[in-house]
């Protein structure tokens, strides 16, 4: 006999997928998929908060940044370590509320891909027109 299927059913992000969006984007990009998939399983209070929080900890993080050292201005590998910090702590707390998030099937990620890609791409784009001398 097997358990009801009603929310096992419901595709949501997973782990994997959050730690690289944020990793590669920002710990925002990955708040936002949990916070999806906290709205997905009927907490939307829970949802507000994991993106509350995501929005905080990117604002700290970029506080903290402005001071620190030039030699760790635009390291790379800064960036994906404090993303992927700021995943462990959004699934630590996703994982408190969908105590079963890995019997729900994996939720594709070409609609968040697409959305900051198309955030991203630009923003790219901006940094280097002002960084070769753009009038």
């Amino acid at each position: 006999m097997s358990a009801p299927a009603e929310h096992s059913t419901q595709p949501l992000y997973s782990a994997r997928a959050i730690r690289v969006f944020s990793a590669l984007f920002t710990a925002m990009a990955g708040g936002f998929m949990v916070a999806q998939n906290l709205k997905d399983v009927g907490r939307p209070d829970a949802a507000r908060k994991a993106l509350w929080a995501s929005i905080a900890y990117n604002v700290l993080m970029v506080a903290i940044f402005s001071f620190l050292p030039k030699q760790f201005d635009g390291s790379g590998s800064t960036g994906i370590v404090l993303g992927l910090a700021g995943a462990t702590g959004l699934i630590a707390y996703a994982d408190t509320i969908i105590p079963n998030r890995k019997e729900h099937p994996a939720k594709d990620i070409n609609k968040p891909l697409l959305i900051c890609l198309v955030i991203f791409i630009p923003l790219v784009g901006l940094l280097l027109y002002a960084a070769i001398g753009g009038n």
